[in-house]
This record gives C-alpha cells, sequence and structure tokens, in this order.
C-alpha cells in the first residue's frame, strides 16, 4: 500500500485518481505501481514541461487531468476548442496554457486586447492550433481572421470561415458614365497598428495621387474605408479572404526534387505570370542544363502546374522548363516514440509517438507484428491509416486501436511502424506520384503468461540510422540479433556499452539489466586520411588490376577494392584476428 496526501492506494491498481502535487515526488511514487495504466489528475502539475515529462517516464500510462482558466474549467482529453472572444488575456497566458491541452485545435480570441502583429505571431509559432482574432476595416467592417468571403451589402455582410490574415478582395466597380462594368481585386497583405497594406489591379487616385495597377500602397484604415467604402464605389462582386499569396489560391502537392532546366525561361514571384496576377514579379532567369531544387508542386487557378524552387525563396517555374532527375525522400521523424517492451497475455498496450515529415507529403502509417516462426517472421497483425498532410499523432489513432496486442499468444514478437509518404511530379503533363517506405521504427516484446524479469536494450545510433531500435532479453540470455546502422559519409564499427569506450558488443552478449548500446563511427574522410598518409594500412594487389586496401579500427578491418582513394564502398572484417 502506498499513501499520497492522505489517500491509500493498493499497489497492484491500473486506475489512479490523484491530487496532482510535485512532479518529482509524483514520478517516485507511480514506480510503486508496475501494473498502473490510467492516471487522472484532479489538479495539473506546475508547468506543461512537467507533464510531458511525467509521460515520457511512463509510456505505458495515459495521463488525464483537469484546469480552470478564466473561470472555465478544461479537460486534457476533450477540450479541442476554446471560445475567448472578449476576455482579455495576454500571450504569456496563452502560451502558459497551450500545453496542457494536447488535443485543443481551434482557439476563438477575438478583441482580447492582443495586436495583430503579437497574434499572428502566437498564431504561427503554435501550427497544431488555428488561433483566430478580429481586425478592423474602417468603422464599417470588422473581419474575424477565419473568413473566406466578404460580401458587404446595403444593410449588413456575410463573412465565410478558414484562414486569413492576408485577404485578397475582389469587387465589381458601378456602371460608369460609359455604362460598363470594371472588374478588378485588391490584395490586402496586412492591417498593421492601423495601416492598410495593400495591391490593386486597377489605377487607382489615393489622396489625390494617381497610381498605376500593381503599385504597392499603403492608407490609413479610414482613407482605405473611405475609397472603398465610399458613395462612389458599390461593393457586389466576389469578395474572398484567406490568401496570403497568390500560391495560397492553388492546389499544393507536396514534391521533394532535383530538376535539370530543359527550356530557358523566368523565374516568378508567384506560381503565376503578372498577366494573371499582378503581384507577380519576374525574379529572374534559368539558363538550360542548370539545376535547381524543387520544394513543391502548384496547380494554380488557371489550371497550370508550376514547381516551387527552395522554398518559394528561389520563385516559381512552368513545370515544362524542368525535366526532373531524382525524388528526395527526407527524414520523416517519430518523436517521443513508446512501445511494447513485456506484456502479460491478455493485456493491451497504447503505442504513443508524433509523425512529422518535413518536405514529403505521408500518404499513410502502417503498423504490423511479427512473430519468428522456423527462420521467418510471420505477420500476425497488420493495420494502416491513411493521413492528410505531413503529422500524425498515434495516441487514439486507427493505429493506436488496430494494434490488438490482447488477442496474442505467449511468445517472441516484433512491432514495426512505417510511413509512406508521396512525392509528387508532373511529367508529359499529367500528375505523377512516387511513393516511398521509411520504417520508422522496429522493436521486439514478448508476450508472457505470467510475470517474468526481462531487460530492455535501447539502440542509439548516434547519429545514423538503425533497423532494430529496442530489443527485450529474458533474464540471462543472449542479446542476440543487434541490427545494423547506417550514417552518410561514416562507416560503421559496431555498437558498444558507452558513447565513449566502453565494450564492444556481439550477439552473445548476456545484459545484466536496461541498457542502452551505442553505434561507434568513424568518417569515411578519416579513412581516406589514414591512409593517404601512409599509416596503418595494407596495399594487396590483385594481378596488378584491382587495389585491397585495409585498415585496422577498433578491432575490425576495414578495406575497398578500388583503383581511387577516394571510393565510397567500404566494407568490413568485424573480427580483425581472422
Amino acid at each position: 500500500r502506498v499513501t499520497i496526501d492522505g489517500r491509500t492506494y493498493n499497489c497492484p491498481e491500473q486506475q489512479l485518481t490523484l491530487p496532482g502535487g510535485d512532479a518529482d515526488g509524483l514520478t517516485e511514487l507511480l514506480r510503486c505501481f508496475p501494473d498502473l495504466r490510467d492516471v487522472t489528475l484532479e489538479q495539473p502539475l506546475d508547468e506543461g514541461a512537467a507533464l510531458r515529462d511525467l509521460a515520457a517516464a511512463f509510456p505505458q500510462v495515459s495521463f488525464h487531468w483537469t484546469l480552470t482558466f478564466k473561470d472555465m474549467p478544461l479537460d486534457s482529453d476533450t477540450t479541442t476548442t476554446l471560445d475567448l472572444t472578449g476576455i482579455p488575456t495576454t500571450v504569456e497566458e496563452m502560451e502558459a496554457l497551450l500545453p496542457y491541452l494536447p488535443n485543443l485545435t481551434y482557439v476563438d480570441m477575438t478583441d482580447c486586447g492582443i495586436s495583430n502583429e503579437e497574434m499572428d505571431a502566437l498564431n504561427r509559432r503554435h501550427e497544431n492550433v488555428k488561433i483566430v482574432w478580429t481586425v478592423a476595416l474602417g468603422d464599417r467592417f470588422t473581419l474575424k481572421t477565419d473568413a473566406t468571403y466578404f460580401m458587404p451589402r446595403k444593410k449588413g455582410f456575410a463573412v465565410g470561415t478558414e484562414d486569413a490574415y492576408n485577404i485578397l478582395v475582389g469587387f465589381e466597380k458601378t456602371p460608369s458614365v460609359l455604362g460598363r462594368r470594371y472588374g478588378h481585386a485588391v490584395v490586402i497583405h496586412a492591417i498593421l497598428d492601423g495601416t492598410v497594406y495593400f495591391v490593386e489591379s486597377y489605377n487607382v487616385t489615393l489622396n489625390g495621387v494617381y497610381h498605376q495597377e500593381g503599385t504597392p500602397l499603403t492608407a490609413s484604415i479610414e482613407e482605405f474605408a473611405v475609397y472603398y467604402a465610399g458613395t462612389t464605389t458599390q461593393f457586389d462582386g466576389v469578395i474572398h479572404f484567406g490568401l496570403k499569396t497568390y500560391a495560397d489560391s492553388c492546389t499544393e502537392y507536396s514534391s521533394n526534387a532535383t530538376g535539370t532546366v530543359v527550356a530557358e525561361g523566368s523565374v516568378w514571384s508567384q506560381p503565376c505570370e503578372e498577366t494573371v496576377n499582378a503581384t507577380s514579379q519576374v525574379m529572374g532567369q534559368l539558363a538550360v542544363g542548370e539545376q535547381v531544387n524543387i520544394t513543391g508542386l502548384y496547380l494554380n487557378t488557371e489550371n497550370q502546374y508550376w514547381y516551387e524552387l527552395n522554398g518559394g525563396e528561389g520563385g516559381y517555374v512552368p513545370v515544362e522548363m524542368l525535366n526532373i532527375v531524382q525524388l528526395r525522400y527526407e527524414v520523416v521523424v517519430l518523436s517521443n516514440p513508446t512501445a511494447p517492451t513485456v506484456l502479460t497475455q491478455g493485456r493491451s498496450f497504447s503505442v504513443k509517438g508524433a509523425v512529422t515529415a518535413q518536405s514529403n507529403s505521408i500518404y499513410s502509417i502502417r503498423a504490423r507484428v511479427y512473430r519468428p516462426e522456423a527462420d521467418q517472421m510471420v505477420q500476425v497483425i497488420n493495420t494502416s491509416d491513411t493521413v492528410e498532410g505531413r503529422a500524425y499523432d498515434l495516441l487514439r489513432s486507427k493505429i493506436s486501436a488496430g494494434l490488438t496486442f490482447r488477442m496474442l499468444e505467449a511468445g517472441q514478437y516484433r512491432y514495426e511502424l512505417a510511413a509512406i509518404v508521396a512525392n509528387y511530379y508532373v511529367e508529359g503533363g499529367k500528375l505523377m506520384t512516387g511513393w516511398n517506405t521509411i520504417i520508422l521504427w522496429s522493436s521486439d516484446f514478448l508476450v508472457v503468461e505470467d510475470k517474468t524479469t526481462v531487460h530492455t536494450v535501447t539502440f542509439d545510433a548516434c547519429g545514423g540510422t538503425t533497423a532494430l531500435n529496442q530489443s527485450v532479453v529474458p533474464d540471462g540470455m543472449y542479446v542476440g540479433e543487434l541490427g545494423v546502422a547506417q550514417r552518410p559519409g561514416h562507416v560503421f564499427l559496431g555498437w558498444f556499452t558507452e558513447a565513449e569506450g566502453g565494450q564492444r558488443v556481439t550477439a552473445d552478449f548476456v545484459p545484466e539489466g536496461n541498457m542502452t548500446l551505442y553505434a561507434r563511427w568513424v568518417s569515411q574522410d578519416q579513412l581516406r586520411n589514414e591512409w593517404l598518409a601512409g599509416g596503418n594500412c595494407w596495399y594487396l594487389y590483385s594481378d596488378g588490376v584491382s587495389t585491397l586496401i585495409c585498415m585496422e579500427l577498433e578491432g575490425a578491418l576495414y578495406y575497398f577494392s578500388a583503383m581511387e582513394p577516394m571510393c565510397q564502398s567500404w566494407m568490413v572484417w568485424t573480427d580483425a584476428t581472422a
């Protein structure tokens, strides 16, 4: 039995309701509950970071908590939206609150007393939460930043919803004395400190000064409202909000590739020419044969495909100017993963972790469980979930629900998590897709009939990647399979008990407790330099045609067969004495 703040609990408990308290003290007390799976905190810890650390210390446990903010009761599991309209709130208060609400997706902060600039910065810092507020356009109109259209009428106006801090307004002017109607648009890039920053696609005389279409303009809110809401102008066309740039009005596809210029042409600041959008300008020229870095693909409103270069900073070009040389698949990151190590038969387990991709779009997440049988791995569980975008949370997902660990019989298993990513490009005028499967996690675990002593061996690749992230070994048994690590530009020397120094570990190593094994590396440049310096090397000739160069490092021999010293393909004999 354990007593916490005057309450007594049985150590075999699987569910606890606790008052909260000191994070360090709570961590020590929870170690007394080996079967614990669910904890409800009546009051959250003092800092959101402390909650994250507590959850990381007990990956098998689901934590829940409630709190009060501005006299509103909030729940860590069920609070997904928050309305703070008209409630004075500071940026510091929001920064302190958001870590406590992991499932929050939408906050309305209209009239909270925070400036446009501060609201915009807060919204950008929290990409998983849509924070909206209201900007004023003169005395007549106020616009919420998640509006997608705005149609002023003689008696009021209509507002739609979705993102919009920078605003594209399109409307028609009233019939002129010639009886004609002129369609045009205004791009409002921002409303900051009472000043409107905008571009007209129509010639305009503002405050007695004539400006040609496409000229970047500024005006006070009052001046802007007088000009565009005065008696001489009737708002009666389509007015649309939500476009930070012309690219935001396009359909975006994830593309990450290297391209070669096959047709000379201009680089534009938007995925269109200036005849389509007056804000698009020529940024430069590309010559045939140049190689460029493609970071996105856009289908614009004219039904034309354009490649984005260097994240947009390099501009945009029509796809016809480029040929794809190589599709790139950058690393997809799995953060804060949890995986089973030893499960009692009939018990379940909730996998956790956040999957994020930098440049490629995640198409789906796949989880599988294998059981070794007769020198092969037999699949026993297979579940997947389709993803839209570049982020995925395993907790409370279809993946977590589909991993039915409680159905497994006693024995050894392997859990594998993979991301299938998509890479889009255009070929022959048609949208094409490249696919790649990236293994995010692979670890062994045991299902036992009764509790048994096992040791968890974690593999730290120290800057590289490894095929096996974690293994479980029954007490007194060999560690067995170690897995191979890889790191560009380096040679893998083996697994060691310490990051520096320590003992080399082989498959017959017997762990005495939970431990981490560290990958040891040597750079290929170091190997080449050692060879060029004539130190610690042997030169063996085969009929005078090829050269075998060997070197001894950390008890292993490294060699390659080539005529040139800059060869990239190093091979290894792990037993130097052989």
